[in-house]
């Protein structure tokens, strides 16, 4: 019959003779040898509160000799009790030093009969030079004494001497542990612990108030949900809170970090080595390459940059198989204009009838643009008293603090709309659209001219920018008329009822939308191509809406703004037209 008992050896039987020296070496195994505090809290010596002139030594466990001492119970140490004190030879001197005090463990081994107790001390600030690492003492903490003009009293408690902070606790060298599930955080116990979770699969410290992971209180990971996301996922925390797929199309989508744990307690690295990130179908990653965003499948990484928005997220380090490679991750900033909630820095500039100046057979006024990223607005000036949409004789960028209007007469009162992205946070408004189709036929109002009303209720008052493009051609038009019929209408006026019209309005609102505010430069030269006697360039807007976008065009040279001879739109471009190949022109493109 088989034994229930497996083979073992045994270092002490229970009805073996009583042998210290047994013992000891079995604790040893745990000390090396050195004496030390088991935790962070054990035997603590903290502020009596009830008292400026004691402490209280609190419960705990030290080895000292290879003894492992048990402090059962709080004991309080009186700096008024001689008993409490290292040598006191002269007790009518008493409690009489300032500085720093010592309270002590005094205990040496010895096989004796009675068996020698653990004696809790106050060394005194002359006599803390007798102190010695590894002597019969054993530092709990070092008690800081003021004089306060009638007595000493006690006014702090430091884990080590600051005129000697090698005078300091000294705890067990032990190596991590190992739980099954991480335990509720209990601090006498696990502040100070370094443990392995086994369920978690990681590392955690214990905090003074909960348990961290290793990478989270490092810096190099944070704690999310991730479930539906896969290991090597870049990703970008929304508005929310939440997660959500990282592209290169808007620079709000842009990669935080990389998914390393799923779960609904799952893990982001944020820095560091990274496993399995997904390439990009088609994309050459190869060891050693720089790495960036993708633009075109969401969560992955290419080796080249994408327009108008590109991010760096760091360098291949190996492949590991045909989808994915390992990476050395770093969070690039954003390349590129754009973003979510863009404010806008001008809602209204008025421009009163009796600030004109003359110059030139012309009148001006100018507009501070101080706030706006470098010119790249868009502007629209309205007539303050028949709320009609006017085009001033020009609009000019002085420099890139100073917009100027030109009118022909000086007798009108103005105002004009600029939005776009500013260089800090104006107020809490933001860029918004109203996108609305106004088909042909019997849509239109009115006997010739004819009219539709746009709800623009959603935006802050006056619109700032419209488009209107007809929906057959594709191309940009102007109305015959744009009007404010109240404040929560806009009304387009043309002098024929059989189009079919897409009309973007832009302004301000207070719910922020997904908006990208883009400048191009479309240089002079060979960048035009010539078609029918006309010359046009493109620009990319597919990360645009298809419908919800104005742009604006000036001249660098001049710093006038201009009207190209066409403006067409399609699903992915804009085409911008123009009767000659020698202009330079920026294009501002908000959508």
């Amino acid at each position: 019959m088989a034994s229930s008992i497996p083979s073992q050896a045994r270092a002490v039987d229970p009805f073996a003779s009583y042998n210290s020296n047994t013992v000891n070496t079995l604790t040893r195994m745990l000390t090396y040898g050195e004496d030390g505090i088991a935790t962070s809290k054990s035997c603590d010596v903290t502020l009596d509160s009830t008292s400026n002139t004691k402490v209280v030594l609190n419960p705990g466990f030290v080895y000292k000799d290879d003894v492992w001492i048990n402090i059962e119970s709080q004991h309080v140490v009186d700096f008024n009790d001689s008993d409490h004190y290292y040598n006191w030879s002269q007790p009518s001197l008493g409690f009489n030093e300032v500085g720093y005090y010592y309270i002590v463990l005094e205990y040496t081994y010895a096989k004796s009969r009675p068996a020698p107790d653990a004696k809790a001390l106050i060394v005194k600030p002359s006599q803390t030079g007798a102190y010695t690492p590894g002597g019969s003492w054993l530092f709990l903490k070092a008690v800081e004494v003021e004089w306060s003009g009638s007595e000493f009293v006690i006014v702090s408690v430091s884990n080590y001497d600051p005129a000697v902070p090698a005078n300091r606790r000294l705890y067990l060298a032990t190596y991590a542990g190992t739980e099954i599930g991480m335990p509720t955080h209990l601090q006498s116990r696990d502040q100070g612990r370094f443990v392995y979770g086994m369920e978690e699969d990681d590392f955690f410290f214990g905090f003074s108030d909960r348990w961290v992971a290793l990478g989270a209180a490092s810096g190099a990971t944070f704690e999310s949900d991730t479930s539906g996301f896969s290991v090597g996922d870049l990703v970008y925390v929304k508005s929310d809170g939440s997660l959500s797929l990282a592209a290169a199309t808007l620079s709000s989508t842009t990669a935080d970090g990389v998914v390393s744990k799923v779960g609904t307690d799952g893990l982001i690295q944020v820095v560091g080595r990274v496993e399995n990130v997904t390439i990009e179908s088609g994309s050459a990653v190869t060891p050693g390459k720089l790495i960036y965003l993708s633009k075109i499948e969401s969560g992955t990484v290419t080796d080249q940059k994408s327009s108008p928005f590109s991010q760096f997220v760091g360098r291949c380090l190996e492949v590991s198989d045909s989808t994915s490679v390992n990476v050395l991750f770093h969070r690039g900033e954003p390349q590129g204009s754009g973003g979510t909630s863009l404010a806008v820095d001008l809602p209204v500039a008025v421009l009163s009838s009796g600030g004109w100046v003359a110059g030139g057979g012309m009148f001006y006024q100018d507009v501070d643009i101080t706030n706006i990223q470098e010119r790249n607005c868009v502007v629209t000036v309205w007539d303050a008293t028949t709320e009609m949409k006017v085009e001033p004789l020009d609009i000019e960028f002085v420099s890139d603090t100073v917009l100027r209007v030109w009118m022909p007469v000086g007798t009108e009162d103005l105002e004009v709309y600029i939005v776009g992205p500013t260089n800090s946070t104006i107020g809490s408004s933001y860029i918004t659209s109203v996108v609305e189709t106004l088909s042909s036929g019997g849509s239109w109002l009115g006997g010739g001219p004819y009219y539709q009303d746009i709800d623009v209720s959603t935006l802050d008052g006056q619109v700032s920018a419209v488009l209107a493009k007809d929906t057959s051609t594709g191309k940009k038009i102007d109305p015959l008329y744009i009007q404010f019929d109240s404040t929560s209408n806009l009304r387009i006026w043309m002098p024929v009822n059989t189009q079919t019209l897409e009309v973007t309005a832009v302004g301000t609102g207070s719910i922020a939308t997904s908006t990208i505010a883009l400048s191009v430069v479309l240089p002079s030269g060979a960048s035009w191509t010539s078609s029918g006697g006309l010359y046009f360039q493109d620009i990319n807007t597919s990360d645009f809406g298809s419908d919800d976008i104005v742009l604006e065009l000036y001249d660098i040279d001049t710093g006038f703004r201009i009207e190209p001879t066409d403006i067409v739109f399609s699903a992915s471009n804009v085409r911008v037209w123009m009767p000659v190949n020698t202009k330079q022109l920026n294009v501002t493109i908000i959508g």
